[in-house]
């Protein structure tokens, strides 16, 4: 199939989207972007040259960036934390309602939201699949939740069609440079400085952890497939990973075998596996993730910046 192009990302600059806008335009696509560079690193990253510095809530910009283009993929997103709310949530939500009122003013025809696992929390026992009732518990949840009702009701009004893909746990080279860089990045720096990795509490918990190559595929697909006005995807693995394994598989790929994780206090960590079911995507998008955990760490970029 053929990209869609040119295409606005927003959140360029960050970890997943550097890599997407690399994979677009090897492919041939013209890229447009939009980042605040507040994230760790991103302001010393290579930039491209239709990368605009600037903040999606910020209106005024909008119409230039989405005009005439045939696709759109929100990335930008922001971690909410409990002591200072509002800011996160001025840019996942009231930045995400002001891009799909700018793209579907501009006719865009293919709009993809970047969601997250989160958006399930305490929604039962995984894995999780689409038709799940969601119950997000942390303010990183309601937000991408957020995000998906308002990606509906722009889907409803048209002229867009939405896609909003749930991404599981993504790891891969330059997460550590993010707002959220996750349990494998922590696992790694302690390695690298000769601790053992900790655990929260037995480690028994499962992730599914996604290597970025193949959320960057997730996207283009997306980006390519026929879909439903309004399509919701999870994108993972569908293969569930305890947490003391992870770290274990991460000690054995940095060489350090000889480093035992050890099991620490549980409350800063979520308290419930959290795996895909990925029926879905091999459906919607013909997507089948690639790259295994063993694989993935087996590169060691992952804990880099």
């Amino acid at each position: 199939m053929t990209l869609p192009t040119p295409v606005l990302v927003t959140g360029a600059q960050g970890f997943l989207g550097r890599a997407l806008v690399r994979s677009l335009q090897a492919r041939g696509a013209e890229v447009r972007g939009i980042d605040d560079l507040s994230a760790p690193g991103a302001r010393d990253s290579p930039r491209f040259p239709s990368l605009i510095v600037g903040n999606v809530e910020e209106v005024g910009t909008l119409p230039q960036l989405t005009s005439g283009v045939q696709a759109v993929v929100h990335l930008a997103a922001r971690d909410v934390p409990p002591e200072a709310p509002v800011e996160g949530y001025r840019s996942n939500v009231l930045g995400t309602l002001s891009l799909l009122r700018a793209a579907t003013a501009a006719g865009v025809p293919r709009i993809v939201l970047a969601s997250d696992a989160s958006v399930y929390g305490n929604a039962g026992a995984p894995p999780f699949s689409e038709q799940r009732v969601l119950g997000p518990v942390g303010l990183r949840g309601a937000a991408y939740a957020a995000r998906e009702l308002l990606g509906r009701t722009y889907a409803e009004r048209g002229p867009s069609q939405v896609v909003a893909l749930r991404l599981f746990h993504v790891y891969g080279r330059g997460r550590r440079g993010s707002h959220h860089p996750g349990i494998l990045t922590r696992f790694g720096e302690e390695i690298a400085a000769g601790r053992p990795p900790q655990v929260p509490g037995t480690g028994e918990l499962a992730r599914d952890f996604l290597h970025v190559d193949d959320a960057v595929d997730a996207f283009e697909r997306a980006l390519e497939r026929r879909v439903g006005r309004w399509t919701v995807v999870n994108v993972g693995t569908g293969v569930p990973v305890t947490i003391r394994d992870a770290a274990e598989l991460a000690c054995e790929a940095l060489g350090r075998p000889d480093l035992e994780p050890v099991s620490v206090d549980p409350s800063r960590d979520p308290t419930v596996s959290s795996f895909a079911d990925v029926r879905s995507a091999r459906t919607v998008l013909g997507l089948e993730a690639k790259v295994s955990l063993a694989e993935g760490l087996a590169r060691r970029d992952w804990f880099l910046p």
